[in-house]
């Protein structure tokens, strides 16, 4: 089973995302803020994917991208970046500082977080079967 890190401090979200993704085969686990999330990562096991809210209290979801891509251990885990923020400045600024994956912007499309997160992983998976 599949694990997913969904770093969300509002925990109406939490469940919503907790909804879409268990019934799709994965196992969510929750951090409501970048520094608990960053103790779950450094404590291991490493998930297969982290769902990142961008608002977060404390440091947002830019810097907790940011910092996991800065770590050896962390730099290669895929990372979707979720937030109400839509402008496409946002957008380009999301994927370029976070170094996210996916950028989703809220409300929350069920069918569409459900597949791209298949997807991103599908093609992570293809991209290793390649190396051996």
């Amino acid at each position: 089973m599949r694990r997913v890190l969904v770093v969300e401090d509002e925990p109406d979200f939490q469940s919503i995302v907790r909804r879409i993704l268990e019934p799709g085969g994965f196992a969510v686990e929750v951090a409501g803020s970048a520094e608990e999330a960053w103790e779950r990562l450094a404590q291991g096991p490493r998930p297969d994917v982290a769902v990142v809210d961008w608002n977060l209290p404390g440091e947002d979801g830019i810097s907790l991208c940011r910092r996991i891509r800065k770590d050896a251990r962390l730099a290669a885990l895929p990372l979707v970046l979720l937030t109400v923020r839509s402008l496409p400045t946002e957008q380009m600024r999301g994927l370029n500082e976070a170094q996210a994956d996916l950028y989703l912007t809220k409300p929350i499309d069920p069918e569409e977080l459900l597949t791209r997160v298949e997807t991103l992983l599908g093609l992570l998976d293809g991209d290793r079967e390649e190396i051996r």
